[in-house]
């Protein structure tokens, strides 16, 4: 803690300096509390304490002559014990949290068992934290500063977590010591007997609740552009509807990276023959990966006969698929929904294979078939058939929503169908061990791919991989491992099967990742060899615009597909109960879905177009130059373009304004980037 007359670099110098001192006088454990915190004695934010404290005694070669114990009021969840834990922490007390938890227990209970509970949940917490990292003992963790940083200046990381990846410049010491002296000024903070909501995962129409990219306002907006929202017509106006979803969409305070960004003309308005066409453009979009089982069989294959009718490409997932759709069969090659909205294997009685003879690869594309194959470390429903009917294979190595783990399907949500098809059992969990149990080198990957080439030559083979720093050099060397193409997913959106806890602080924008995987493939003469896919929170024109600027080739959607089906963000989808049927196996529910393939089609050809008139107007052309064998934009990868047009909520920082330039100067190379910061 420091003195309200003081500034917080003060309070964390003399609590550095106190800190050696107790150690060189023999002292063998130190203690950092915030209990005693008050107005006059600010707290000093314990994860920069336990940083600033732990490197200021390694510089003084008195680290392991001590133990560090912290005492947190602001260490509230597992994510808040990790970093401090992973920032040289021994032992955390978050006595806050605890105490709270007392207070809350029912009337008549034992209050001590709220307390239990609460660290039952934080060590099962820590423990699946670390072994994202493939780390199984609390004290190769200690210290080990496995994490990057968004949004806090160098000088900060500089002095509290040195060593840590921070791509991004952001707030300083003064934004966090105003915070701080906010929070403590007296009567800043009505009293209340009840803890606020602050919409950290659900929606809430409170003024302190937390934005959402998917708000209701915006839900309803999309679906009613395309037809499939509740009791509300269809626009006559299907291109104006569309517009002025996504001047909502870009109109909302900064909540993704590229939202501080802004796109200029790189040169005078061009012919409308000399832009590509939206058919053209539509064969660049994907639906994300997303297994049958975490979707319902009506919402899996509705997506999947909407991007074939699109010319686009839908993502079976790791959950494979019914073998049924392989056939020569009538019935899918005229409608998905000729069953009444059944399944085709509910339509087969009960998911019996169909028994006529398999076509041979390439894929004889029915209505039905995917044409990417996904294949994880669980490798559920992989076969030889399932391989050699894809036009491209994806390999899972990494999740951007929940890096680190494999997939997860509850045991609740494996129904028979879904257990057939997956070569597995009715009602039991399914959980695909995280990549780095399966490929530990780029050579085991390379032997992936090529085994996979050989069971299907003719398909194009991809890597999935998740935005974060050093992906860059990842991506080299999955492009001499001879994939076809790479996938940067991004930290927003999430997933069907997975739970609440593990898509929070995961991740990296892929705004980042395919920037410097753009750059990296760029500057080893690799670029050529492979094509960049972005995946993540992609829901605009402007998005898919950026993206180009930023490498990428192809562009995948899953929450706003899903969007456009009628789901409403109740964020209940890992509990099979969605209101919707769309991520849910129970009949009863899965009999309220209401998407249609049209419904996403006509999603995709107004994307289309306004990509068309924004590259028009952007003075940006066609395809129309060759890279190797492959097209790419006239303006891929033009980061010049882009320029940074504000700060996160109108923060003023001085020097530290040019945080999110650092990003594009550091990746591209280039000392003349005309990037600049507008001053609001």
């Amino acid at each position: 803690m420091f003195g309200a007359e003081k500034t917080l670099t003060q309070g964390i110098d003399d609590l550095c300096m106190q800190a050696i001192k107790l150690v060189r006088e023999g002292a063998r454990i130190l203690l950092l509390s915030d209990r005693s915190a008050s107005a006059e004695r600010l707290p000093i934010p314990m994860a920069m304490a336990t940083g600033a404290v732990h490197h200021a005694l390694v510089d003084a070669g008195l680290r392991t002559l001590a133990g560090l114990a912290v005492e947190a009021g602001d260490c509230r969840d597992i994510h808040h014990a990790a970093v401090l834990i992973g920032y040289g922490a021994g032992a955390v007390c978050p006595w806050l949290a605890l105490e709270t938890g007392r207070s809350l227990a029912p009337a008549g209970t034992d209050a001590a068992d709220a307390e239990r509970k609460m660290m039952k949940s934080l060590d099962a917490g820590l423990a699946k934290v670390m072994s994202k990292m493939g780390i199984s003992v609390v004290d190769s963790y200690r210290g080990a500063h496995l994490f990057d940083i968004l949004g806090l200046h160098s000088s900060v990381v500089a002095r509290c977590f040195y060593g840590t990846p921070a791509p991004l410049s952001g707030v300083g010491f003064a934004e966090v010591e105003r915070q701080l002296r906010h929070t403590w000024t007296p009567g800043e903070a009505a009293a209340s007997a009840d803890l606020p909501d602050y919409g950290w995962v659900r929606f809430r129409k409170a003024d302190v609740s937390e934005p959402h990219a998917w708000q209701p306002p915006t839900v309803k907006a999309l679906q009613s552009v395309v037809g499939s929202a509740r009791n509300v017509p269809q626009p006559t106006d299907p291109a104006g509807a569309f517009a002025i979803y996504t001047r909502d969409v870009i109109a909302r305070d900064p909540a993704v990276l590229r939202d501080l960004l802004e796109i200029r003309p790189a040169g005078p308005e061009l012919a409308l023959n000399d832009v590509e066409t939206p058919a053209n453009l539509c064969k660049r979009f994907v639906a994300s990966a997303m297994s049958l089982g975490s979707l319902s069989p009506e919402a899996h294959q509705t997506i999947t006969a909407a991007m074939n009718m699109l010319g686009g490409r839908s993502n079976t997932g790791e959950g494979g698929e019914d073998s049924a759709v392989y056939r020569v069969h009538p019935e899918s090659a005229e409608r998905v929904d000729a069953g009444g909205g059944m399944s085709l294997a509910a339509r087969s009685g009960g998911g019996a294979a169909v028994a006529e003879a398999a076509v041979e690869a390439p894929a004889v594309h029915v209505n039905l078939n995917n044409k990417i194959k996904q294949i994880a470390s669980g490798r559920f429903g992989v076969t030889a058939e399932y391989l050699v009917h894809a036009e491209e294979i994806e390999i899972k190595v990494a999740q951007g929503a929940k890096p680190g783990e494999g997939g997860q399907l509850p045991g609740h949500k494996v129904s028979g169908l879904i257990a057939r098809l997956r070569h597995a059992q009715p009602g039991v969990a399914l959980i695909s061990p995280p990549p780095h149990h399966d490929i530990y080198s780029i050579e085991d990957l390379a032997q992936l791919i090529y085994d996979l080439k050989r069971v299907n030559p003719k398909a194009a083979i991809g890597v999935k991989l998740v935005s974060g720093c050093g992906v860059g050099t990842v991506a080299a060397g999955v492009a001499k491992a001879y994939a076809d193409y790479i996938v940067i997913a991004g930290n927003t959106g999430g997933t069907g099967a997975a739970a609440l806890s593990s898509i929070k602080y995961a991740g990296n924008p892929w705004e980042l990742g395919l920037a410097e995987a753009q750059q990296v493939l760029m500057q080893n003469g690799m670029r050529g060899r492979v094509r960049l896919r972005t995946d993540g929170g992609l829901a605009t024109a402007r998005d898919i615009l950026i993206a180009a600027l930023l490498g990428a080739d192809e562009y995948a959607f899953g929450t706003a597909v899903l969007v456009v089906l009628g789901c409403d963000m109740a964020r209940q989808c890992h509990l099979n109960t969605c209101p919707t049927g769309i991520a849910t196996q129970k009949p009863e529910l899965r009999a309220k879905f209401r998407g249609k393939p049209e419904h996403v089609v006509r999603f995709f050809e107004q994307l289309s177009g306004i990509c068309s008139i924004c590259w028009l107007v952007m003075g940006c052309l066609r395809l129309r130059r060759r890279l190797g064998a492959r097209t790419c934009w006239s303006r891929f990868g033009s980061m010049g373009i882009l320029i940074c047009s504000r700060c996160w909520r109108g923060c003023r920082m001085g020097r530290a304004g040019l945080w999110v330039c650092e990003i594009h100067s550091r990746l591209r190379g280039h000392r003349s980037m005309k990037l600049g910061l507008r001053q609001l």
